[in-house]
């Protein structure tokens, strides 16, 4: 039943319900306390450091983070291990530390390597890809979304694949390619999977780009997004030069 219950939080965090979320990862964390199962404390721990971390709850969050990570190291879970580390990193790219958030994901990145962890590769080279964006490396940024598109299953994961088409949508952007841009943006928020977080990237940067478009040219590129599929979209990305 726990399973199921975490899995109905995840649902509901994916979509928005920020607060549902948290009553349900709460009730889940309470159980597995109670049966004493340390792995899922540590994974529940996680989960309710993500919710903080959305509500803006940050130092909660990192005290979340922090308790996972230290059970993990404990238990040797190296998956909580690389989560808890990813989380840091997405607090601290949260709150402008960009260094550090570059730190954390590298570590995050470097465990899912050396441990064979692949489905935590992407998320994290995808943090390092928004990292770098901060630090204003635009082409380093660039191949971290890249890198996160060679090695994501759109069709298992697509959440992060489609986080990564926001990131390179804001290189583009940064080049002054907006037309381009805004219909990598166009892409991304037509899917469902798309998370709020993500959602909201895309938005802020369609806003900035809005003024320099003009209506026709914004209505062409998503008409031709709502005709191409991810897929589609994807290996042309990969099938052309880095974007410099």
């Amino acid at each position: 039943m726990k399973y199921a219950m975490s899995a109905l939080g995840h649902l509901a965090q994916l979509q928005g319900r920020i607060s549902q979320a948290e009553a349900i990862y709460q009730e889940c964390h309470k159980i597995q306390i109670e049966i004493e199962d340390q792995i899922g404390i540590a994974f529940s721990l996680c989960d309710l450091a993500e919710v903080a971390r959305l509500q803006g709850a940050y130092d909660q969050a990192r005290t979340y983070y922090q308790q996972s990570l230290a059970r993990a190291k404990e238990a040797g879970l190296h998956t909580v291990r690389a989560q808890a580390l990813r989380g840091l990193g997405n607090l601290a790219e949260k709150q402008a530390d960009y260094p550090a958030a570059h730190q954390f994901f590298q570590e995050s990145l470097a465990l899912s390597q050396t441990k064979s962890l692949p489905d935590y590769s992407p998320p994290a080279l995808t943090g390092l890809g928004w990292a770098a964006l901060g630090l204003e490396e635009y082409q380093a940024a660039g191949g971290y979304f890249r890198q996160a598109l060679q090695l994501e299953d759109t069709t298992r994961r697509p959440a992060n694949t489609l986080e990564a088409l926001v990131g390179l949508a804001y290189q583009l952007a940064h080049l002054g390619q907006a037309e381009r841009a805004f219909e990598l943006l166009a892409v991304a928020e037509q899917q469902p999977a798309l998370t709020q977080e993500a959602r909201h990237r895309a938005a802020r940067l369609a806003a900035q780009l809005e003024p320099q478009l003009a209506p026709q040219v914004m209505s062409t590129a998503q008409a031709r997004a709502k005709d191409r599929t991810l897929d589609e979209v994807v290996a042309q990305l990969l099938g052309e030069e880095a974007f410099e």
